[in-house]
């Protein structure tokens, strides 16, 4: 009722641009009264008599020191007449309803919708940002690489480029067949009975590399772990090609580096794969 109370006032009091009182008694001691500054509610309060209205706008005064020269007063004998003037009303002055759920929903949509577009435009500013940043390392490098041509053009002359480059790849090739085989054979031979290791297939590709695929078993007669002993074989490796790239294709354990080799057969003997790759 108090909120309500706003309207009755603008009715009532048209011409007042200040604040505005409205009093009407609730019982036969007790007394309301509502202060408004044009639409902003002040204060709502009961109170016994003239002190209670003085202590109010005292406490008012506080932050509107002006209220007690621009206040306007309306009495009424009786609080039905607000109450009959508020039911005469087609809308209410303050609208309390609860927002419906499709309203909800499409509360939600809307934000997320703007999240997602906020998100995107920051992912294309960072790209845009990266790709600024590759342009000038670009550009940077384009002077450097335009003198590496015109030496490379100034080196080559008149000389057919293609020519050139198949003469390359001949000389690569026959380079290649240069290399004796029975060397690296010897030192593959060597490792396997130094480390007692059994080969089982071994592929030989001799073209502008060297590259050795083999795959071998590992026998543990000393019961030692398998990872033990297959870093001494990698290491082997490395000292035996000192210039050559080593990959293991497949280790010789299943689930962990710690398991240990118990069943002698031939069937259950680790397999391991290694990749030797010689410039």
């Amino acid at each position: 009722m108090p909120l309500e109370a706003c309207r009755f006032l603008k009715k009532n009091l048209p011409n007042s641009n200040g604040y505005q009182m409205i009093l009407y008694p609730i019982s036969s001691s007790e007394t309301r009264h509502i202060i408004f500054q044009r639409n902003r509610l002040l204060l709502s309060r009961l109170s016994e008599g003239e002190e209670g209205i003085k202590s109010s706008l005292h406490f008012l005064s506080r932050n509107y020191p002006d209220i007690n020269e621009n206040l306007t007063v309306k009495t009424l004998s009786d609080h039905q007449i607000l109450l009959s003037f508020l039911a005469t009303q087609k809308r209410p002055s303050l609208i309390l309803q609860n927002v419906s759920s499709r309203i909800l929903w499409l509360r939600v949509t809307a934000g997320f919708a703007q999240l997602s577009i906020l998100f995107a435009t920051t992912i294309m500013i960072y790209q845009g940002y990266d790709y600024k940043i590759n342009s000038r390392t670009l550009l940077a490098e384009i002077p450097v690489l335009k003198n590496r041509v015109l030496s490379l053009k100034n080196h080559i002359g008149a000389n057919d480029v293609a020519s050139l480059r198949s003469a390359l790849l001949d000389y690569q090739y026959l380079k290649s067949r240069t290399i004796n085989p029975l060397k690296s054979f010897e030192k593959l031979a060597s490792l396997l009975k130094e480390d007692n290791l059994r080969l089982e297939n071994l592929s030989w590709q001799n073209r502008q590399e060297l590259e050795i695929i083999m795959s071998f078993l590992m026998k543990n007669e000393a019961r030692e772990m398998l990872a033990t002993r297959f870093e001494r074989f990698l290491d082997s490796c490395r000292n035996g090609f000192p210039k050559s790239q080593i990959y293991v294709l497949e280790g010789p354990y299943n689930s962990g580096i710690h398991e240990v080799f118990k069943n002698p057969t031939k069937t259950s003997l680790p397999l391991a794969q290694v990749r030797i790759r010689l410039p």
